[in-house]
């Protein structure tokens, strides 16, 4: 992930390794990451390090639990966003914080949006994390037919990270048991395992 963003290194800032390094480690040491982009002067970031900033901030709030000021934060970058990433991992995210919250009709506004992203940006890096964004919605409301589907998508992503192709994994396994046991066998459960 850090290659996608090393362009931004050579803009009006020296922030994009940095942002970048911030986002790698969002996962393993979230409140790290979170003080070290706070430390980050935001009127000293070209526009697309400004919009890579919007977004890690969001993600970092939903950790304060109020998902109502996430949903905002995501929806505001929503409409000043130009880049196609940033716009497919916020769609992604926004999408799961509007299912957590049972706002089913702005979610699936939202999820139109992203499939036309993504149709219009095939080659994006972040598909895998929509498509199982997509994934996890549909199982949230009982249709495995359409949660199969898109972690099926996902699965088939030749790049696919280890954590999004477990996820897809979950979804699909379970996805097809609430389907047809049938269709299951024993090295579904060991790929899915590994």
């Amino acid at each position: 992930m850090l290659a996608i963003w090393t362009h931004f290194a050579f803009g009006q800032s020296n922030y994009g390794f940095e942002l970048a390094d911030i986002d790698q480690g969002r996962l393993s040491n979230p409140e790290q990451s979170r003080n070290r982009l706070s430390a980050i002067p935001i009127n000293a970031l070209s526009a697309e390090e400004r919009e890579y900033y919007q977004y890690l901030n969001a993600y970092f709030l939903t950790f304060d639990g109020d998902l109502d000021a996430v949903i905002a934060e995501y929806s505001a970058l929503l409409e000043v966003s130009q880049s196609p990433d940033i716009r497919i991992r916020t769609f992604s995210s926004l999408i799961n914080l509007l299912g957590a919250k049972k706002q089913w009709q702005e979610g699936f506004y939202r999820v139109e949006e992203l499939l036309a992203l993504l149709q219009n940006h095939p080659d994006s890096t972040y598909r895998p994390a929509a498509y199982i964004a997509l994934a996890l919605l549909y199982k949230q409301i009982n249709q495995p037919e359409t949660a199969l589907h898109f972690a099926e998508r996902a699965l088939s992503i030749d790049n696919i990270d280890l954590f999004h192709k477990c996820l897809a994994m979950e979804v699909k396994l379970v996805s097809v048991l609430n389907l047809d046991i049938e269709q299951l066998s024993l090295s579904d459960f060991t790929d899915a395992d590994a």
